[in-house]
């Protein structure tokens, strides 16, 4: 095998959370400073590889006002009431089965990561929230911690997200990335490793 260990971003690659859900919180959050979000402005805040960028331009707030307020309204308990996996995850059982190491890496609570893993199933052997006070994607930290608790090779480590700062968290830890291109959003100019529109198609890349 070319890899032997997978590192996965969670959300927008093994799990999805609804449209509605994203509008609804973040124009919660907005409301807050009395403004409002579009589905289009709520979709760029949400899938955008620079979010405080984002809050910035569109709202013209800081992200020290954003973030607790947006906390306030996306609460872990909340989120799993409305994440759903994709219907290609089964891909992990088989890529346990055949002695894959794999992780998940994502900037999403330590309770959601549970509740995720409890819908995915029992094929990880280690995760790390990438959350403050620690550093987000693209900052390599956390996926050097997992590559450290796998003992993995970076040589024969690929990491697979949906997103710019997968690639880059990928590239500036020295790993090769997947990303995974669904059609549902458009994702920026990137330059990963491998581009892929399922997750089965990891069979003839890994």
């Amino acid at each position: 095998m070319k890899y032997n260990t997978l590192i996965w971003d969670l959300d927008g690659t093994l799990m999805f959370t609804p449209e509605d859900f994203i509008v609804e919180v973040v124009n919660e959050t907005v409301r807050e400073f009395s403004l409002s979000a579009t589905m289009k402005q709520a979709k760029e805040f949400w899938y955008g590889s620079n979010r405080d960028e984002v809050i910035k331009r569109i709202w013209g707030l800081s992200k020290k006002q954003f973030w607790p307020k947006f906390r306030l309204h996306d609460t872990p308990e909340r989120r799993f009431q409305v994440m759903k996996a994709y219907d290609d995850v089964y891909m992990l059982a088989e890529l346990s089965q055949k002695g894959y190491l794999q992780a998940i890496l994502t900037g999403a609570s330590i309770r959601t990561i549970q509740s995720s893993m409890a819908i995915l199933g029992d094929h990880f052997q280690a995760t790390f929230s990438a959350r403050p006070p620690r550093k987000l994607k693209p900052h390599p930290g956390g996926l050097d911690i997992l590559l450290e608790i796998l003992g993995a090779d970076i040589s024969k480590t690929l990491l697979i997200g949906n997103g710019q700062e997968d690639i880059d968290c990928g590239r500036c830890a020295g790993v090769d990335t997947c990303l995974v291109d669904r059609g549902e959003y458009p994702i920026p100019r990137v330059n990963p490793t491998y581009k892929i529109k399922s997750l089965t198609e990891l069979r003839r890349i890994v």
